[in-house]
């Protein structure tokens, strides 16, 4: 971390998204770190999910922080809202429309606004 004082700016859910949100960061010239090892230490027994795991910036860069997470979280909200695809035969999750089910080879048939993307 360089001189400026550092502030917590995110609260991640697991230490992979805390991992992930300080590589963003750090892809993007701001130096961040997960402050995790003494998280074990601090809450025992307790999950991450409860306590969160912080991801730290210097304060001089918090604003370039932030808007880097917020449109991150845009991203991820837009990527939860796609659509998934799936047999409706055996329920297996589909990687794109395909006319039969690699996983039951049960043909399948789509609506127009599948085939359409709306």
């Amino acid at each position: 971390m360089n001189s400026s004082s550092p502030i917590q700016i995110y609260s991640a859910a697991s230490i992979q998204e805390a991992t992930l949100v300080a590589q963003l960061l750090s892809r993007n010239g701001i130096d961040a770190r997960v402050v995790s090892d003494s998280l074990v230490t601090v809450t025992g027994e307790v999950p991450a999910q409860l306590v969160g795991v912080p991801v730290w910036v210097p304060a001089d860069e918090e604003q370039q922080a932030r808007d880097i997470i917020a449109a991150f979280d845009e991203e991820r909200a837009a990527e939860d809202e796609t659509p998934q695809l799936f047999c409706y035969h055996c329920g297996a999750g589909l990687a794109e429309q395909v006319d039969v089910c690699p996983t039951c080879g049960e043909t399948l048939e789509w609506d127009e606004e599948v085939r359409d993307g709306s």
